[in-house]
Order: C-alpha cells, then structure tokens, then sequence
C-alpha cells in the first residue's frame, strides 16, 4: 500500500485526478472510486495491475476508511 496525495482534479466528467505516490515518486492519473476528491487528500492505494511491457501500473483504494488500516493493529496477548 502505498500513501498518496491528491494534486488536483484532470477530468471532472471522469472523475479522474492527479495524484502523487510518495514512496514511488511518482505523479499517475488516478480515476476516483470515492467520488470527488479535494486537493491535498490523503489517500492509501494498492497496486491492482502490473504491465512491463507496456510499462503500464493501475491502482485502486487500498481502503474506503480513510486510511484506518495503515494504523497499527494492537493483538491481545496469546493465551
């Protein structure tokens, strides 16, 4: 997973923004499955699809919580 920011909106009929994945350096053209986004939303994708060839990668919403998962996760002690 990986945290990304949202640098404006590309196509609004689409629904489509640019945003900008930290860990990769990387601006991508990102199609919003959460409705309109505002500039400077955080947001956590997971890589959906790979293509070298094609020299091609899609993402999609790692989480629809806004995150929650990248919390950590506290265990109750083993038994």
């Amino acid at each position: 997973m990986f945290e990304s920011v949202v640098l404006g909106c590309i196509n609004k009929d689409r629904l489509q923004y640019a945003v900008y994945i930290y860990e990769l350096g990387l601006e991508h053209r990102y199609l919003s499955e959460a409705g309109e986004l505002d500039e400077g939303k955080k947001l956590w994708l997971k890589v959906t699809s790979v293509n070298p060839k094609m020299e091609l990668l899609s993402f999609s919403l790692a989480s629809k919580s806004g995150g929650n998962h990248a919390r950590p996760m506290s265990s109750a002690p083993a038994a």
